[in-house]
């Protein structure tokens, strides 16, 4: 039985409107990588929304998507210890070359809507990468969703460093799986996992060849 890595909840307070509206023009997928304050910002734009990298900034939304209908697939609300650990965590592996974490955001909310990523990973003694979201519950059914996870796997493609991306909702998930299909993913079959640690569940393993 494998263990499910934690799941993103990303994204910072407040992104001026006029700050993405460039991007939200600049076609169906544009990356850019800017310098900011000696620091650098890596952005991707597609299709009405732009992914911002993790920050330090990003804990509201942590604590935004921390709630019982938020977390229904992924083992309920967690401690705000567990909560600092997440955030510090998705820091920590982009700055390692292990994830992609995103913040979700738009140029008609004045806050993020959610979040978006990607993790090294292994399934069945392969190198892949492993995708998750969260798009917070007022701001859902509107194609949010679609069009970030469609982002984040172009993105993962560009690394060139893993032939496959998976995603692996509860079975029961039906809005998640759903959005798998929308998107392209491929149904895999059905594998056992434990998440959070020590509680066994049944996905669905949905993948996407990138090369």
């Amino acid at each position: 039985m494998r263990r499910l890595p934690g799941h993103p909840d990303t994204v910072r307070g407040y992104v001026p409107a006029a700050t993405l509206a460039p991007l939200l023009d600049a076609g169906p997928l544009s990356v850019r990588h800017e310098v900011s304050g000696g620091a650098q910002e890596y952005r991707l734009s597609m299709s009405g929304v732009v992914l911002r990298r993790w920050t330090d900034e990003d804990l509201p939304v942590l604590q935004r998507s921390n709630t019982e209908e938020m977390t229904r697939y992924l083992g309920g609300p967690e401690s705000n210890e567990k909560l600092l650990q997440r955030q510090v965590k998705n820091m920590r592996l982009w700055e390692a070359g292990e994830a992609h974490m995103f913040t979700v955001n738009t140029s008609w909310s004045r806050v993020p809507v959610g979040s978006v990523g990607y993790w090294k990973a292994s399934n069945q003694n392969r190198d892949i990468y492993e995708a998750g979201w969260s798009i917070a519950t007022q701001f859902q059914g509107r194609g949010l969703a679609s069009n970030a996870l469609e982002a984040c796997i172009l993105d993962a493609a560009a690394q060139n460093d893993r032939n496959t991306l998976f995603a692996f909702p509860r079975i029961d998930n039906v809005a998640s799986n759903a959005l798998c299909r929308r998107v392209g993913l491929i149904w895999q079959s059905e594998e056992d996992f434990e998440y959070p640690v020590g509680v066994p569940i049944r996905v669905n393993a949905w993948s996407v060849e990138q090369h």
